[in-house]
C-alpha cells in the first residue's frame, strides 16, 4: 500500500487502529475462494482464535465482514465464474517496471486460461477498507486509488504476457459494500 500526506499522521492512533481494521477484513476477505464454496463460519472462528487483537475489535471486524459479504455486488464480484478461472489470494510480487523496482501483494486476482492453459484475461481484484460515508461519491475514491492500481494492472501484464486491454481492475469496497469495475489503462 502507498501512503501520501502528513508523516506525523501516520504515528496517530486513529489512523493506526485504521490500518489496523483494514488489516483484519484484508485477512478475513484472503480466506474466501468463491462466495459459494466459503464456510464464512469457520473463517471467522479461525481468524479470532489466531488473532491477538480484544475480543471487541474482533466484534467490529466480524460485524463489518459479515456487511460486505452480504453486499449483493460483493457477492456478486466473489462469486464463482463459469470459465475456467485460476485464483491467486494475498500473492506477493517483485517485478522492473520501467526503471523501477516494485513489489506488492496483490488481494486476489481471477486469471482466464484458454484450453491449452495459456493465459487469455486477468481480473485484479483489490479490497478497500475506506470508510466512504453514503453522501461521498465512490468515483472519486477510485480516482485516489487508481494510480496503484495501474501499477499492479501492469506489473500483472508483465507477469502474464498479457497486453493491458485484457487486464481488468475491480475494487471491493467493503465499507459501503460496493464494487467499481474499470479498465486497466
Amino acid at each position: 500500500a502507498e501512503y501520501i500526506g502528513n508523516a506525523g499522521s501516520l504515528f496517530d492512533p486513529s489512523y493506526q487502529g485504521k490500518m489496523e481494521f483494514g488489516a483484519a477484513i484484508h485477512e478475513l476477505l484472503a480466506k474466501v475462494s468463491w462466495i459459494e464454496e466459503t464456510d464464512f463460519d469457520d473463517a471467522i472462528r479461525t481468524w479470532k482464535e489466531r488473532s491477538p487483537a480484544e475480543d471487541e475489535f474482533k466484534q467490529q471486524v466480524v460485524d463489518k465482514f459479515r456487511l460486505a459479504i452480504a453486499a449483493d455486488d460483493i457477492r456478486q464480484a466473489l462469486s464463482s465464474p463459469r470459465k475456467n478461472v485460476e485464483l491467486w489470494r494475498e500473492q506477493g510480487f517483485e517485478i522492473v517496471l520501467g526503471d523501477k523496482w516494485v513489489t506488492g501483494i496483490f488481494d486476489r486476482v481471477e486469471i482466464v486460461r484458454d484450453p491449452d492453459g495459456k493465459p487469455i484475461q486477468a481480473t485484479v481484484v483489490d479490497f478497500k477498507s475506506d470508510e466512504i460515508p453514503p453522501d461521498v461519491e465512490l468515483a472519486g475514491c477510485v480516482q485516489r486509488h487508481r494510480p496503484q492500481m495501474s501499477i499492479y494492472a501492469k506489473a500483472l501484464s508483465q507477469m502474464l504476457g498479457l497486453g493491458l486491454p485484457q487486464i481488468r481492475i475491480r475494487m471491493v469496497f467493503t465499507q459501503p459494500g460496493k464494487v467499481a469495475d474499470l479498465s486497466a489503462f
